[in-house]
């Protein structure tokens, strides 16, 4: 998700689109991969809790936000080659083509508190697990794990995140793996989570959205893929491919998780909901490498925060650990993984996502009427009624723990 501010937080005077590289070019083949690796990250790991909406509207809501995210992530596409068809072109310069300074400074306000947002979740997710596996308050955890996440933070060498990265990736795919494996589904609990109901209440479809808004970071990198396609014809029906691809890997996750589990989800954090489930051996497995994948990539989510500071005091890294201590402040006051899913994918994760390219394509490519009234409308129209609604209710809740 860091890769929204794929340009950085410059200040540009007027559009400027860089001349596309042939030597970056990619295939369709690794654009796919790449594209599936940036979706199934660890927002992956809130989605067995957005099955509390029941056993029927869980997948249909996972279906329908993810035709959403294609049909943001199509129109991006569109407005990026309306602007210029051969040379890059980023979120921010969209904006800046749409709405001139404006356009900019709503991507960059977005993009930061999105950014923001997730590293409160990931600080409260990590706590949430260590408080899992130790049986012990999350917000006595968050000071516990802090240190680590200063550590990690006050990383200058892109290189050396780099080279995180891979084992990063790997400990996700182990820890998702090993989730899986943890709680296989049975006869026994299909009728456990059968009982829970086939569908929940309103309030638990619209945190739900919210969910699946958050696990969908991966509509970032739509623009730098399109920016290195080496075949840009083909790159809509790779676009159409993946996301299909990506909505069934979310539904059979999800659902695999939920029915695992006896319906019972308990934790945003799907390797904590194990907590009373698996034996403790399973438990600490699953928390320590999912937990390890979280902590080696939150540089990336703090980096671009970091940037908006211009002035001289101060170095970098400087600003990083200040970005994870005033997080770690925000995880204490609301030490509810859920609840922090739940606001940030409902407020950013949806303007980012939904409201900014939707905006943006209606004024820069202006869609005829007709689909203006069959898409344009109807999406946002459910972004923001639903976005607004379940922002409202996740603050409703998390007042209550203050």
């Amino acid at each position: 998700s860091s890769l929204f501010l794929c340009s950085g937080m410059e200040d540009r005077k007027s559009l400027r689109v860089a001349p596309s590289n042939a030597s970056t070019k990619v295939s369709s083949a690794r654009i796919f991969t790449m594209m599936i690796r940036a979706f199934v990250g660890p927002g992956c790991l809130a989605l067995p809790h957005s099955w509390r909406s029941g056993l029927a509207v869980a997948p249909s809501l996972t279906i329908l936000v993810g035709f959403l995210v294609y049909q943001t992530m199509v129109m991006l596409v569109q407005c990026r080659d309306k602007i210029s068809p051969v040379n890059e072109v980023d979120y921010e310069e969209v904006g800046g083509a749409a709405l001139g300074q404006l356009g900019r400074r709503l991507v960059q306000a977005a993009t930061l508190a999105f950014q923001f947002g997730v590293c409160v979740v990931q600080i409260t997710f990590v706590a949430t697990n260590f408080a899992a596996a130790f049986d012990m308050p999350v917000r006595d955890s968050i000071l516990v794990v802090l240190p680590m996440f200063v550590a990690v933070a006050s990383i200058q060498s892109i290189k050396v995140l780099s080279t995180l990265a891979l084992p990063g990736n790997g400990l996700l795919s182990v820890g998702l793996l090993v989730v899986l494996c943890s709680v296989p589904p049975n006869q026994a609990a299909f009728e456990d989570a059968v009982e829970r109901g086939w569908t929940g209440t309103t309030a638990s479809a619209v945190s739900a959205v919210g969910n699946l808004v958050y696990a969908s970071e991966g509509i970032a990198v739509v623009l730098p893929m399109r920016n290195s396609a080496e075949a840009p014809g083909d790159f809509m029906n790779v676009l159409k491919v993946t996301l299909s691809c990506v909505t069934c890997m979310f539904t059979a996750f999800g659902g695999l998780c939920f029915v695992g589990l006896h319906g019972i989800v308990n934790s945003a954090s799907a390797s904590a909901a194990l907590a009373g489930h698996v034996s403790k051996g399973q438990l600490l497995l699953a928390n320590f490498l999912l937990s390890g994948a979280v902590l080696v990539g939150f540089p990336l989510q703090a980096l671009p925060v970091a940037r908006l500071y211009k002035g001289e005091l101060l170095q970098q890294w400087h600003v990083q650990v200040l970005v994870v201590f005033v997080a770690a402040l925000v995880a204490v006051a609301v030490p509810e993984v859920d609840i922090l899913v739940d606001i940030v994918g409902n407020s950013a994760g949806v303007v980012l996502g939904f409201v900014l390219p939707i905006a943006f394509h209606y004024i820069l490519c202006a869609p005829s009427r007709r689909r203006a009234l069959l898409l344009h409308v109807p999406v946002a129209v459910i972004a923001t009624f639903a976005g607004s609604w379940g922002t409202w209710a996740a603050l409703d809740r998390a007042r209550t723990l203050t």
